[in-house]
């Protein structure tokens, strides 16, 4: 979802409060042109910082939230081939071994009998068979006439959604959960694992996000480039204060 998205789904939720409510009452509300609003609701005009700050300060989006949707507009865009997860979907597939499978398919002795996927994942056939079956449903994976998986997509991705939700957050938790079980069942020739600790400026954050962002996508770009992938990595980066907030007096 985007910031037109955003816009759209609150002209919805004022239409279904009050029917009589159009879209010349939400622009007038939002201080805009009726055509303009209604370009911006179709995607057919371009976002500016300035104009989601005059617009989010209208609809009450203010500190960190209105800073994200404004660091939407500065990343880079995603290629017409990129699948760009909505909310919902992400809910469906949050559980870690959606993502694995999704790369795992790249693997050059990759085999789609769920038997197989369990014993390189560690999951259930249970658990394989359903993730194949979700990822189909949404359009991820495709079967080919011999019963093999195909992607339709590059890559998945949910960084243009400035949420997180208890889907995004359950994820992460699974995430670092087996980064714990690396550092002690994981050979050290096998992984990287380290941290930094630094001190900084809480405004920087949207710009330290942003750079953390180009870093993975970088690096991502990078290994897909190297070809012939044998396993399935993880890679998770964590950013967050270890100093307390306290307020003034």
């Amino acid at each position: 979802m985007d910031f037109s998205d955003l816009l759209h789904r609150e002209l919805r939720r004022r239409q279904q409060a009050n029917p009589r409510y159009s879209l010349r009452a939400f622009a007038k509300y939002l201080n805009l042109d009726p055509s303009s609003l209604s370009q911006i609701i179709r995607g057919k005009r371009a976002l500016t910082p300035a104009l989601i700050e005059k617009v989010g300060g209208r609809l009450g989006i203010r500190g960190g939230e209105l800073v994200s949707w404004i660091e939407l507009t500065k990343e880079t865009k995603l290629t017409p081939q990129d699948l760009q997860l909505r909310e919902d979907e992400f809910k469906l597939i949050a559980d870690w071994y959606h993502y694995a499978l999704f790369e795992l398919i790249m693997v050059e002795d990759f085999n789609p009998a769920y038997p197989w996927i369990s014993a390189h994942l560690g999951i259930s056939r249970s658990e394989a068979k359903s993730a194949v079956e979700r990822l189909i449903r949404l359009g991820i994976f495709i079967r080919d006439e011999g019963g093999g998986l195909k992607r339709t997509t590059p890559h998945l991705t949910t960084q243009h959604h400035p949420f997180s939700n208890s889907a995004f957050r359950s994820m992460q938790h699974q995430m670092l959960s087996m980064g714990h079980e690396a550092l002690e069942g994981t050979p050290y020739e096998e992984r990287e694992q380290c941290a930094l600790t630094i001190a900084a400026r809480k405004s920087d954050l949207p710009e330290i996000r942003e750079k953390i962002r180009k870093f993975h996508r970088g690096l991502n770009d990078w290994i897909e480039k190297r070809g012939k992938a044998d396993c399935v990595y993880h890679l998770a980066t964590t950013y967050y204060p270890v100093t307390k907030s306290r307020g003034k007096k």
